[in-house]
C-alpha cells in the first residue's frame, strides 16, 4: 500500500466529507476503513490536521470570489429578458424572469454577507 503524505491525507478527508467515504477511498487507492483512520487521527497529528483546515477554508471561501461574476451574468439575463419581453410580450415566461430575480438578490445578500464578516474579522 503506497504511503501517503499528510497533504494528501488532509485532501482525501476534505474530499470524503463533500462525497463519501467510499469515494474519496478509491480515489486515494485507500480502503474506507483508512479513511476513517485518517479523520481519526486528525486531533493527534497536527500536520494532517493544520493542512485539513487550510484546504477546508480554501473550499469554503472559494465560492465567494464566484459571486460578483455570478452576479453580473444574473444581470445580463435579467437585461435580455426584459428586451426580448419589450419585444414580443407574451412569449417570456414570468417565472424564469422572477426566479433569475430572486436569484441575483439571494446572491448579492450572500456578498453582503461576505464583505460584512469579512470587515469584522480584519477589524478585530
Amino acid at each position: 500500500m503506497p504511503r501517503h503524505t499528510s497533504q494528501q491525507k488532509a485532501q482525501a478527508l476534505v474530499d470524503a466529507m463533500n462525497t463519501t467515504d467510499k469515494e474519496a477511498a478509491k480515489e486515494y487507492g485507500v480502503t474506507t476503513r483508512t479513511i476513517r483512520g485518517w479523520r481519526n487521527q486528525l486531533g493527534q497529528d497536527d500536520e494532517v490536521s493544520a493542512f485539513f483546515h487550510e484546504y477546508v477554508e480554501q473550499q469554503q471561501y472559494a465560492w465567494v470570489h464566484r459571486i460578483p461574476q455570478a452576479l453580473d451574468s444574473c444581470i445580463n439575463l435579467l437585461e435580455k429578458t426584459s428586451q426580448a419581453w419589450a419585444a414580443e410580450p407574451g412569449e417570456m415566461s414570468a417565472d424564469k424572469y422572477l426566479a433569475v430575480a430572486k436569484a441575483a438578490h439571494m446572491l448579492s445578500k450572500v456578498q453582503t454577507t461576505h464583505d460584512v464578516i469579512q470587515k469584522s474579522f480584519f477589524e478585530s
